[in-house]
């Protein structure tokens, strides 16, 4: 297994590894772990507090 670490202008993972993130996805302000999975069109977003 590979550690990932991405960091460009739009995305950042830090420290995962075994991620799989598949094409058409919109992820905002979240965090993914270890051993996940994304499917195509999808889009994830920071629950901000009530």
């Amino acid at each position: 297994m590979e550690i990932l670490n991405v960091q460009t202008e739009k995305q950042s993972l830090k420290n995962v590894s075994d991620v799989k993130i598949f094409d058409l996805v919109n992820a905002y302000g979240c965090n993914l772990g270890n051993n996940t999975k994304v499917g195509a069109f999808v889009e994830i977003q920071k629950k901000e507090p009530a």
